[in-house]
């Protein structure tokens, strides 16, 4: 019976110590079955929706909201600051000079094209610039000699007289009236000198009077010849 109660004894001892042993292995060790001491996992947590990396642990991470740009070619995010590379500015067209998705003036684009000299408007993007007054080929013309716009002249045309039809200075032309004698009888253009034809016939005293009594034109007439006998009343012959 001793012997019983002692065996039993012994085994009752050698179980707490065995199960001492393994309470005190499991207060050690980080195990399955005592979270108690583990470390808890980063949450990721940004500093913005936008943000891409831990503000708690540095790690990588993903963005809740996509980045926000002022237009295609900003590289700096609003929110975070986060930078990106971007291509390069663009124009509307070869000749622009600003990028057409944020206005950056550009450098070494193509040519504008423009009428001529006085157009201000680019044929291809419409930029505008400054040009020059008109001006004509001479001070009395009345068009541009750039582009034919009408423009009021420095000074008047000048003219040899009232029938002359062609500017002396910038060979514009002009409607005239037709040639008139000083004169019905007139064979002369008063204005010019041009030869005309009377539309009366010349008034003289006689068939024998040289000078016409209304426009003075002299004419060749037969005078009667040394000798001749003219009696009175007689005309001359």
């Amino acid at each position: 019976m001793k012997k019983f109660l002692y065996i039993l004894l012994c085994l009752t001892l050698t179980f707490s110590f065995a199960m001492a042993a393994t309470s005190c292995k499991g207060d050690g060790d980080n195990t399955d079955n005592d979270n108690s001491n583990d470390t808890p996992a980063c949450t990721h947590e940004g500093a913005y929706d936008c943000s891409t990396v831990c503000k708690l642990c540095g790690d990588k991470m993903t963005a809740k909201t996509e980045h926000t740009y002022d237009d295609i070619c900003d590289t700096v995010c609003n929110i975070c600051a986060y930078t990106r590379a971007v291509g390069a500015h663009e124009g509307e067209h070869d000749c622009s000079e600003a990028c057409k998705h944020c206005g950056a003036l550009l450098s070494n684009t193509a040519n504008h094209t423009y009428d001529n000299v006085c157009d201000t408007s680019c044929n291809v993007c419409d930029a505008a610039r400054a040009v020059p007054p008109h001006v004509g080929e001479k001070a009395c013309s009345t068009s541009c000699k750039n582009c034919g716009v009408q423009i009021s002249p420095e000074v008047n045309h000048s003219y040899s007289n009232a029938c002359d039809i062609s500017c002396n200075l910038c060979g514009a032309t002009r409607e005239v009236k037709p040639h008139k004698g000083q004169y019905d009888c007139s064979e002369s253009c008063a204005s010019c000198g041009s030869a005309i034809v009377g539309v009366a016939n010349h008034q003289y005293d006689d068939e024998h009077d040289e000078d016409c009594n209304i426009c003075g034109a002299t004419r060749e007439v037969t005078q009667p010849g040394d000798g001749d006998l003219v009696l009175p009343g007689q005309p001359l012959v």
